[in-house]
């Protein structure tokens, strides 16, 4: 089985190096595009381990809904490998959704892993698997999460360490972010927020990092659900400017159209007409 001796170039280089296993991969993909798709995974993907006969085999997805299925083959272009297909949702079998996977065990460990040992892996729970398909690998055999020493012992990262965490985020807002418009009496009030399963601290630093104010909180649901919220104009503002900035990597699904249809709003709208709103995106 072939091998890439080195799949990632410097971390603090605009792109990284990909060794053409099949000559399908894309030479020189951008650092800021892999973060992209890492944050992406992080809201929208999974990785798992099971037994193939007597052989641990890896599965790296990402899944989408069918209407966004540009997203999984913007991801199978970029990595270079795996296959895209809709399904029906195994919840609703009326609803269909698009799923990107990646079962070569050989690109999973010389390529996705190299990119989280590079950066770690930001949820808790990404890192909970990551770690036990890790241990799984050393030891040959699957180890149950019941088994690592403690998952809450797992190294938390210093999210702001991690140079590409503004490319990570508009990743992360792809899968798990929303641009709402409501109804408000006679007027239409815009809120942007990000929502996440028992991430009360990822939240917060992801907020910091937006540059949303301090009135700002993360309020928690009873099912465990985080969710950041910006309604202030001055966090409305924020999230312009962080979207928008020209050294940002760009949405690129339906979140997109989503984010131009709530920036036409905020134009027009005369509540918010003292922010700065850029005319393109």
């Amino acid at each position: 089985m072939m091998r890439c001796a080195s799949m990632v170039r410097n971390p603090d280089s605009q792109s990284a190096g990909v060794c053409p296993l099949r000559g399908t991969a894309s030479q020189r993909i951008n650092a800021k595009e892999i973060w992209y798709l890492l944050g992406l995974f992080e809201s929208d993907g999974s990785l798992s381990c099971y037994y193939e006969k007597d052989y641990i085999r890896l599965d790296f997805v990402i899944v989408v809904e069918v209407a966004d299925a540009k997203l999984t083959e913007w991801v199978k272009t970029t990595i270079g490998y795996g296959t895209v297909k809709h399904l029906k949702y195994s919840n609703n079998p009326n609803k269909l959704v698009s799923r990107y996977i990646l079962r070569s065990k050989a690109i999973i460990e010389t390529l996705i892993f190299k990119w989280f040992e590079q950066y770690p892996l930001l949820t808790k729970n990404k890192r909970v698997c990551y770690a036990r398909i890790k241990e799984s690998i050393k030891h040959k055999k699957i180890i149950p999460l019941s088994e690592l020493e403690n998952e809450n012992s797992l190294i938390v990262p210093d999210v702001e360490k991690n140079p590409y965490i503004k490319d990570w985020i508009i990743g992360f807002i792809e899968g798990d972010g929303s641009f709402y418009l409501s109804k408000e009496k006679n007027s239409v009030r815009a809120e942007f927020n990000i929502c996440q399963k028992n991430e009360h601290h990822l939240l917060e630093e992801i907020g910091k990092i937006m540059g949303l104010s301090g009135k700002n909180k993360v309020s928690i649901k009873k099912s465990g659900a985080c969710i950041l919220t910006a309604v202030s104009l001055q966090d409305i503002q924020s999230v312009v400017n962080f979207m928008c900035n020209p050294e940002r990597v760009r949405l690129k699904g339906l979140k997109k159209v989503k984010f131009l249809i709530w920036l036409k709003e905020l134009r027009r709208n005369p509540r918010y007409t003292g922010l700065k709103i850029p005319d393109k995106y």
